[in-house]
């Protein structure tokens, strides 16, 4: 879980809207207009909500209880739709997850506080005006976690399931291991027990802010290893989402 700004996005189509853009962004064109409209809005920011291709949803090291949403044409140019845009009525929301789901609203699974055994999701008709949907216990028979960080929305296309990427610590601070939950229904309110992603592992601070991606009938993962101090992004490579996985690249340097 970064202290700085994070922001995380991914696939979702349902054959009427746009599909969703990978890594921190997602479609926004084919919203009815009327979806989207706040009267807060100036004519200027609300047709760069209607007409953005991309969407970040950020917090800050600044304040961790605050969402901020971001748009931008390009990927690379981002102006702020709003912010803060959510505050929780307790706890914090670090490194939240957006998606655009069948039901037209765009959700965020978020993490709730440093230490815990839950995440959080909240709902928007429009990216300005956000509800909270469900408190998900990450507790069950097989893991009672410390730490519960970074959810990440995963819809894995060949099976149609809406997964999260959770970040589990059972330790007093390490090993991280990636767990997957699978929704149980569209309403997002229920959730399968995790399942641990095995081969994803190292005996110092473990891996966290785990981020999939499937391609050519692989899973590719993305993982941030913590070790000796030392933060690097890894990647592995697995036939089945849960793993196992096989690394390919590692010791790829980050600062955060």
């Amino acid at each position: 879980m970064t202290p700085t700004a994070a922001a995380d996005a991914n696939h979702d189509y349902d054959g009427n809207t746009p599909p969703l853009t990978r890594i921190g962004a997602l479609w926004l064109r084919g919203i009815p207009s009327g979806r989207a409209h706040r009267p807060e809005l100036s004519p200027e920011a609300f047709k760069r909500a209607v007409d953005s291709t991309y969407v970040f949803t950020v917090f800050t090291s600044v304040s961790e209880s605050n969402l901020y949403v971001y748009t931008s044409d390009d990927g690379t140019n981002f102006n702020l739709l709003k912010g803060p845009a959510y505050t929780p009525a307790t706890g914090l929301i670090r490194d939240p997850s957006v998606i655009l789901h069948t039901n037209g609203k765009y959700y965020i699974a978020y993490t709730t506080d440093w230490t815990g055994t839950n995440f959080a999701i909240a709902s928007s008709p429009d990216l300005l005006t956000w509800t909270l949907v469900a408190t998900i216990s990450t507790v069950s028979s097989l893991i009672t976690p410390n730490n519960t960080w970074a959810p990440e929305f995963f819809k894995d296309t060949s099976t149609g399931e809406l997964n999260i990427v959770v970040s589990l610590l059972t330790g007093s601070y390490g090993p991280f291991l990636p767990y997957v939950f699978t929704a149980n229904d569209a309403t997002l309110t229920s959730w399968s027990r995790p399942v641990v992603m095995s081969g994803i592992f190292n005996a110092d601070l473990g891996y966290i802010d785990s981020f999939p991606e499937l391609f050519n009938g692989q899973y590719h993962l993305f993982t941030k290893a913590e070790t000796d101090g030392k933060k690097n992004i890894e990647h592995a490579v697995a036939s089945s989402l849960a793993g196992p996985y096989t690394f390919v690249h590692r010791n790829h340097a980050t600062d955060s």
